[in-house]
């Protein structure tokens, strides 16, 4: 069974992940999610009060927000990484999103080839509202390229160097995992689910060639 816990004060439950992001989120009963996609990135701390205003001005708690895509220049060394991720963190934290080191917000950080901006920051954003739909929306996110809670990233790359449709197919696997996960936690809840956002690799229908957020080693290139 699917582990699902709840945030309350937000309206939404999660399945959890790691400390920088959940696998997935879903609307509970009486909320809807509901997505907002800035023109531009915008830089992160930003964003993060671009974000703030616009749920002071619905009425919505910080707590609402449960997803975001966010947008970097080029991929991170894993210290980068890391460093990244505590600016992040921090904010959560002082938002009282994060708790016990524990974060319910699912979370996407991608980097466009050719077309990517001049520092890391928000693409778009996920939140709760209230709802008498009958339909349940849900976001997942997470890596598909390593498994989770490994202590770095690069040398547990699935099927690393392969660019084979065999081993893109492996590594799909790894969102495939995180899909049915969050379809469940929406199933468990007993209402039919509606996708707000698949943010793993691409905003709605929109593509874009791109990068994993963390560089792997030389033969990866």
């Amino acid at each position: 069974m699917t582990e699902i816990s709840r945030m309350s004060e937000g309206g939404y439950a999660y399945v959890p992940g790691v400390f920088q992001y959940s696998a997935g989120v879903a609307a509970l009963s009486g909320f809807r999610i509901e997505r907002v996609r800035f023109s531009e990135v915008v830089p992160l701390q930003e964003g993060f009060s671009r974000v703030a205003k616009h749920l002071e001005s619905l009425g919505r708690p910080l707590a609402a927000f449960c997803a975001c895509e966010l947008r970097s220049p080029g991929q991170f060394s894993e210290e980068g990484f890391r460093t990244f991720n505590a600016a992040y963190g921090d904010v959560l934290r002082k938002w009282g999103i994060i708790r016990d080191e524990i974060n319910p917000v699912a979370r996407a950080n991608v980097c466009p080839e050719g077309m990517g901006p001049d520092e890391p920051g928000f693409h778009a954003f996920c939140y709760t509202v209230p709802s008498e739909q009958e339909d349940h929306s849900f976001v997942i996110a997470g890596s598909g390229e390593a498994p989770e809670g490994k202590g770095n990233y690069r040398d547990h790359i699935i099927r690393r160097g392969d660019t084979s449709p065999e081993g893109c197919a492996k590594r799909q696997d790894g969102c495939s995992t995180r899909w049915n996960a969050v379809w469940l936690s929406s199933e468990q809840a007993g209402r039919r689910p509606r996708v707000c956002s698949f943010i793993r690799s691409m905003t709605f229908t929109s593509w874009c060639q791109r990068r994993s957020s963390v560089a792997g080693p030389p033969d990866m290139a």
